[in-house]
């Protein structure tokens, strides 16, 4: 398992976590290995979006997960769509 981090933090993960330290989050989700799941939870919505639209480019990805509220989810759904994203992808 990895977790991306824009900054170091003085954090103890999980033996089993591996943090990643990089400037654009969304360039790492190209290294992931096939079949990772994903879970998008950062502070900003632009960079949830870049996220979810490289993680859904993927063909091999297993599960991608956003949180966020429903009025969220519907602009995300919505700007997705726009992006040429189909229905069983979102």
């Amino acid at each position: 398992m990895s977790t991306m981090r824009t900054a170091a933090k003085a954090t103890r993960e999980p033996d089993n976590v591996t943090p990643a330290f990089i400037a654009n989050p969304a360039d790492f989700v190209a290294h992931c290995p096939p079949q990772s799941c994903y879970l998008v939870m950062t502070h900003d919505h632009g960079l949830d979006l870049d996220l979810c639209r490289e993680i859904l480019a993927r063909p091999d990805r297993r599960y991608c997960g956003l949180i966020g509220s429903a009025s969220k989810r519907r602009r995300f759904e919505k700007r997705l769509r726009a992006a040429g994203y189909d229905e069983p992808t979102l």
